[in-house]
């Protein structure tokens, strides 16, 4: 039962009905972010190396900001394998919706756009299960509140079997959900009874107290962004998990929905061409190549081929790799955010945020050319 939910601005959530990922035994992740405008190309490059790591299967934008969205633009902040999307396009600066998945383990076969929601209908390629996703953001002023909580009601009435909702709902579900005392107790009760009558229950979100930052010196903190499931989700799929990812280019974190059973994959070299943007490792690399005596003989290139490879192999075990840097990024950030939801930052705190946020985007760059190449190998395989 829930006796308290409200909130403040710019209501969004995502609604999944999945029986599919049982019987298809995959890892299966669900990305849910309000990304507070895609206008930008630095802020969408940011986006997409955010998302680039997280391999979602789905992903659901809100507040996109943008009135169009052509293939080309889409390209900008998506994942390479997400290449279909559907879209409603944003009222002037505010508001906007995109759903995107990976078309090749799903088909959508049909598309239906309501005021606050975009609901698409898919097949699993592997398999002949059916789910939806509805993709919604709700109403900014309190005067819609109620359209919003029937048209909710409304989606719940077609949407059948197991199912989940999760995204930024602009509700609190109690007061201590927020760092200041503006507790709205009327759309607490109003959208709580529309909970109840949908029979869901919350996703615990394992990581973190708050969602939301207004980003100042003294900053307002508010749980905005959560997850619901039925209770058919809940038999179908008891191991669901949700968490955050670091807040490094919105003022809300990034939800990841996993729905998996582990399946447990070798552990094998790959020579990364990251590595060849760094200095020290070349000159490793070239003090290898000049340690065999040069000659035309086939066995020496091989011995060459060889040396090289044990050295490349031995820097990869103990060097980090951007991957890594950047996951400790956004460690470090997302401890610094967790202290200020109990204190202010000193400058010192600040200062070293503002750091590692700026190593972060370097290190963004290097891992780019780590998955163009890991694009460019998943390419060769499947042909």
């Amino acid at each position: 039962m829930y006796l308290f939910v409200g909130g403040p601005v710019r209501p969004c959530f995502v609604m999944f009905s999945l029986p599919f990922i049982a019987s298809m035994n995959l890892k299966t992740r669900f990305i849910s972010w309000n990304v507070r405008g895609l206008g930008r190309n630095k802020k969408c490059t940011d986006v997409k190396a955010a998302l680039f790591g997280l391999d979602p299967s789905f992903i659901c934008l809100q507040e996109t900001k943008l009135d169009d969205i052509s293939t080309f633009k889409a390209s900008s902040f998506l994942p390479t394998r997400l290449k279909s999307f559907h879209f409603l396009p944003s009222n002037g600066s505010a508001g906007g919706i995109l759903t995107a998945w990976n078309d090749q383990d799903y088909s959508c076969t049909s598309v239906t756009a309501l005021k606050f929601s975009l609901t698409l209908h898919f097949s699993a390629r592997a398999s002949n299960d059916d789910f939806s996703i509805s993709n919604i953001y709700g109403p900014c002023v309190s005067l819609e509140k109620q359209a919003f909580v029937d048209e909710l009601l409304l989606l719940g009435s077609f949407v059948t079997g197991p199912w989940a909702l999760l995204g930024d709902f602009n509700f609190t579900l109690k007061p201590n959900e927020r760092s200041n005392d503006n507790f709205n107790h009327f759309e607490a009760l109003l959208f709580s009874s529309s909970l109840n009558r949908l029979n869901l229950q919350e996703l615990p979100l394992l990581d973190r107290l708050f969602t939301w930052s207004n980003q100042q010196d003294s900053p307002t903190l508010v749980r905005l962004d959560r997850a619901f499931v039925n209770t058919a989700w809940s038999f179908l799929l008891p191991d669901s998990t949700l968490t955050s990812a670091c807040r490094s280019t919105s003022d809300h974190v990034l939800l990841v929905l996993i729905a998996a059973s582990k399946v447990p994959t070798p552990s094998i070299f790959r020579f990364n061409n990251d590595l060849l943007h760094l200095q020290p490792f070349m000159n490793i690399i070239l003090q290898n190549w000049n340690s065999v005596v040069p000659s035309t003989h086939l066995g020496h290139l091989c011995l060459k081929l060889k040396r090289v490879r044990a050295a490349a192999k031995a820097w990869a075990k103990q060097a980090r790799s951007p991957l890594v840097i950047t996951k400790n990024c956004h460690t470090v950030i997302t401890f610094l955010d967790k202290i200020e939801e109990f204190r202010s930052l000193s400058s010192l705190e600040c200062s070293l945020r503002t750091q590692v946020s700026l190593s972060l985007h370097r290190h963004n760059a290097l891992a780019a050319v780590y998955w163009r190449q890991r694009a460019k190998n998943q390419g060769l395989c499947a042909r």
